[in-house]
């Protein structure tokens, strides 16, 4: 017999095929259409740009990419090219595809960029947007000084990223000097931006705009889930928080250094040690939903954070194969983070796990960020955020959306919990008051049984001195104290009895009528506390709906029935024809939100394979409730042949 191929079983590889697939064409998308790198404007050739010939075209935005002339371990001003003397350069690109040469270099390395502009005889007033540069600069347009963060003969740090406005026009050379801590300088440009003042002062706005609301946003969720986590002692809510001041810690310095200018320690190195702590909470969080042993993925990854401080705060003194090993340690430990995530997220697929799907998703789409960013490192986004800031993000949202349905799940969870456990008290109150009424009715037979051998004794002695006429006369004085009230009961299910006669007590003193048939055996289908808590949870919805009725007929008829195969529960109620239905679900009259009562008895009928069934008519609200008998279960049968519809 040929097996049947279980499909099911493809379903996490195609959810991470179609999560990579989507991931891959957003960050192709975002690099071919939102890439500085890839600028269509013309650039530079062998220290020249000339921009004479464009007219309006002139003044678009262009990333200065290729072609500057750079002239290495030397730093050189303006003076030094007005005296004459030839001096070779070595032609290079900026920002990552830049070179500084830092060959056994420890410390500070220098250099001079060089670049020649032919601008446009007009009154258009251009400007030239630098990015950051590490660690410190200063910028020369023809002989004045234009720009100065730190200071490169000094080797005093100085990071901030600014406009420059450009008035000259004609022919004019732009000279930056840079020097740079070798263990760092990979980072040291991003391509400056040339065009119009306003076009330029424009996009950086919006870039700033965009950066300042991810802040925000990423602070707002922080400060909500610490709210949270102080309110009802939310260990997760607490991690969650820290994860998100980490992505603050590391993606907040290029806001801040566009307004002020910040040295390298110890930024750089809060900057380096919150992304790998970031990642370390998003591992440590996993482990803690999908509870996950991983006291040792996590001690390692605590280790290499602080290795990531250490080295950080030292960076001075660093040899540079010593950073490029670190920085190579580094892309693995993201790697490995990604992977770590895809894995714990299949097991928590294959075990069914709530939530799984969300899990994968979000660490497919984060390692497939990763992934591109080293297959396409010649990103700089026009608009936006870099690759690995997006991959952050895509962390933040799928936690939080994780722990979101968590928090939800734990506080219908608690609510359920205390609505039930009012309920369980009520019935153990229920079950006490119906032992206490036994117990007195079993005291007083025990006092009429002694009494009456008294009785008797008198009623012998008269009988016997022929006084018949006392006789009648202390039997007509006996009778009204011998009067016995016997004790009610609806069923031999002794809970459920308790349950049945306290709600018949309180819908007698609010004067509604009750017809009670429950011919349940004390062995019944269900355990004792879900067979109360489906017929208390129907009864107590009854008795509120008719105590909400001001007009008609006040009236619960109740029918419970156990035969050899089902056990039905049919219960009619008059009620004021109003009732909550939305989503699917009753909405409770006490509360917003769903009405936990009949969540319950679904949850219970559902367990056990039965149905239920909820029909509000115009003023009778009719319940009907089945649930099969299994083997073994049927016990003592009930009285009659069972029926729908509340007829014999």
């Amino acid at each position: 017999m040929i097996k049947q191929f279980d499909f099911k079983s493809l379903r996490p590889i195609l959810v991470m095929l179609a999560v990579s697939i989507f991931s891959v064409t957003v960050i192709l998308v975002l690099y071919f259409y939102n890439n500085r790198y890839m600028g269509e404007a013309g650039q530079p050739s062998c220290g020249i740009l000339d921009l004479s010939g464009e007219g309006e075209a002139a003044s678009g935005l262009r990333w200065l990419v290729k072609g500057w002339e750079y002239y290495e371990g030397e730093l050189l001003g303006p003076e030094d090219f007005a005296d004459g003397k030839s001096r070779e350069p070595e032609f290079v690109n900026l920002g990552k595809y830049g070179v500084m040469s830092r060959e056994g270099a420890i410390g500070w390395i220098r250099g001079t960029f060089r670049l020649r502009l032919v601008l446009p005889e007009t009154e258009q007033v251009f400007a030239l947007e630098m990015p950051e540069i590490s660690a410190s600069s200063r910028m020369y347009i023809q002989d004045r000084l234009a720009m100065e963060w730190g200071d490169p003969q000094e080797s005093r740090p100085g990071i901030r990223s600014a406009i420059v406005p450009i008035r000259e026009t004609g022919e004019i050379q732009i000279l930056i000097q840079v020097a740079d801590l070798a263990s760092i300088h990979a980072w040291m440009f991003a391509p400056p931006t040339l065009g119009s003042y306003e076009a330029v002062a424009r996009l950086r706005e919006v870039n700033l705009y965009v950066k300042a609301v991810t802040m925000v946003l990423a602070c707002v969720a922080s400060l909500l889930s610490l709210q949270l986590a102080i309110q009802i002692r939310w260990w997760r809510g607490f991690l969650f928080f820290l994860f998100c001041q980490c992505f603050v810690g590391y993606a907040v310095w290029p806001l801040i250094r566009s307004g002020y200018p910040l040295e390298i320690l110890p930024w750089h190195a809060i900057s380096r040690f919150s992304f790998f702590s970031m990642l370390w909470l998003a591992v440590i969080l996993e482990n803690d939903l999908y509870r996950i042993r991983g006291g040792v993925v996590s001690a390692v990854m605590g280790g290499f954070c602080i290795l990531s401080l250490t080295l950080s705060f030292f960076v001075e003194y660093i040899p540079s194969v010593v950073a490029d090993w670190f920085h190579y340690l580094t892309e693995w430990y993201k790697f490995a983070v990604a992977f770590y995530l895809i894995l714990v997220a299949e097991r928590a697929l294959v075990e069914e796990m709530e939530r799984a799907k969300t899990l994968l998703v979000m660490a497919v789409a984060f390692t497939s960020v990763i992934f591109m960013e080293q297959l396409l490192p010649y990103y700089e986004p026009v608009i936006g955020e870099p690759f690995m800031v997006l991959g952050c993000i895509i962390l933040i949202v799928g936690l939080l959306s994780i722990l979101w349905q968590d928090m939800v799940d734990a506080y219908r969870s608690r609510a359920v919990f205390v609505v039930e456990t009012g309920r369980m008290n009520r019935q153990l109150s229920m079950q006490q008051e119906h032992y206490r009424q036994l117990n007195a009715r079993i005291e007083e037979t025990r006092r009429l049984r002694h009494d009456m051998r008294h009785h008797i004794r008198i009623l012998n002695t008269l009988y016997q001195e022929g006084n018949t006429e006392q006789v009648g006369e202390y039997l007509r004085k006996l009778t009204p104290s011998m009067a016995f009230k016997e004790p009610v009961t609806h069923t031999d299910n002794y809970a459920l009895d308790a349950v049945l006669c306290h709600y018949e007590a309180a819908a007698a003193r609010a004067g509604i009528e009750t017809e009670i048939s429950a011919g349940v055996p004390e062995r019944a289908v269900l355990p004792g506390d879900e067979l109360c808590v489906i017929v208390g949870n129907l009864m107590e919805n009854a008795l509120e709906a008719c105590e909400r009725q001001e007009e008609g007929k006040r009236f619960i008829h109740l029918k419970c029935i156990q035969d050899s195969q089902r056990l039905a529960i049919l219960l009619d109620n008059s009620y004021n024809g109003q009732i909550s239905y939305k989503g699917g679900y009753f909405r409770s009259s006490k509360r917003t939100g769903m009405g936990i009562g009949v969540e319950s008895v679904k949850a219970i009928v559902k367990k056990y394979g039965g149905l239920a069934e909820f029909e509000p008519g115009d003023r009778i609200f009719k319940v009907s409730v089945v649930i099969p008998v299994t083997s073994g279960e049927s016990g003592a049968k009930g009285e009659g042949k069972m029926t729908f519809g509340g007829k014999k």
